[in-house]
């Protein structure tokens, strides 16, 4: 879990990094990132266990539970969805999309199923 963190940090702080030309930056255990008070930071975290066609999986909803809290503790406002249909899915990855447009802003989207 730990090493799968640092890589996700690692993707944000590069993805933050490109697309700020001109902002303040913040070095946090070897990651530089914009500073958060300049910078949105929205996520959506979908866990699906339950299939029609294949057997119920046994972690991804805890996966994307633990995910989640480790993205609030960033500084991230996380929608979660867990067993969620393609419909529902797809609304909420434009609704990420709507919240993140402008500048200064990071939109992740974790699946796990």
């Amino acid at each position: 879990m730990k090493k799968w963190v640092y890589l996700m940090m690692l993707a944000l702080s590069i993805t933050a990094a490109s697309a700020q030309n001109r902002g303040v930056y913040v070095v946090k255990d070897g990651l530089g990132v914009i500073a958060p008070s300049q910078e949105k930071r929205y996520a959506l975290v979908v866990g699906n266990n339950a299939y029609q066609y294949v057997g119920k999986l046994r972690n991804a909803v805890n996966d994307a539970t633990d995910i989640a809290k480790v993205l609030r503790g960033l500084g991230f406002e996380v929608d979660t969805l867990n067993d969620a249909g393609l419909v529902s899915m797809n609304r909420a990855i434009k609704r990420l999309g709507r919240k993140a447009q402008g500048q200064h802003s990071v939109a992740l989207f974790y699946y796990s199923g």
